[in-house]
């Protein structure tokens, strides 16, 4: 097992804890009589941001690795799953209104986008030497700055706005600028 599979382990542990808590939730989400889509849309989100650090991942394939490199590495999953506890409750039960608990808890949900954004900047210039000039990190800056605006406003119809814009820039990006493994590269 070569070095990169070994810490490709911890990496991918940290992920999937994420997305199942993201499938938990979502199942959840469709539950009692009040439909609010914009819930299941942030997860969606989330979803989408999980998949993404996953695939992109390969291209850290040849970095040269240390401890504190490592850390950085896994620390923009560990910011995602921070935003993903903070949308699924652990006792969803207590939850009886998923639209107050998504107003509730968006505004650390996209701070988390915020920091993941940053620290994704950061472990790319470390680990990959890649320079402003790389177009990923149009990509980073867009995330930047969706989270920035979910975190800083109230108003619904930008959050609704902000997801639909989120999937769909997402969708962009992971069929284009990432659609080959080590892309970042």
């Amino acid at each position: 097992m070569s070095l990169f599979e070994y810490l490709a382990i911890a990496f991918t542990l940290v992920i999937s804890t994420s997305v199942m808590r993201i499938a938990d939730g979502l199942s959840d989400s469709f539950r009692g009589e009040e439909s609010y889509w914009v819930y299941p849309g942030q997860l969606a989100v989330a979803l989408a941001a999980n998949v993404a650090a996953f695939w992109n991942f390969w291209s850290f394939h040849e970095a040269d690795w240390t401890f504190p490199r490592f850390v950085l590495a896994v620390s923009g999953p560990v910011a995602l799953y921070f935003g993903t506890a903070t949308l699924v409750p652990s006792d969803r039960d207590d939850v009886t209104s998923w639209k107050v608990h998504s107003q509730a808890v968006r505004g650390r949900f996209y701070r988390s986008i915020c920091a993941y954004s940053v620290l994704m900047a950061t472990t790319t210039t470390t680990l990959l030497g890649m320079g402003l000039d790389h177009p990923a990190r149009g990509a980073q800056l867009a995330m930047f700055v969706l989270g920035l605006v979910g975190a800083s406003t109230e108003n619904e119809r930008a959050h609704q706005a902000i997801v639909v814009v989120t999937l769909v820039f997402g969708v962009i990006v992971l069929s284009t600028l990432a659609a080959r493994p080590g892309a970042l590269t």
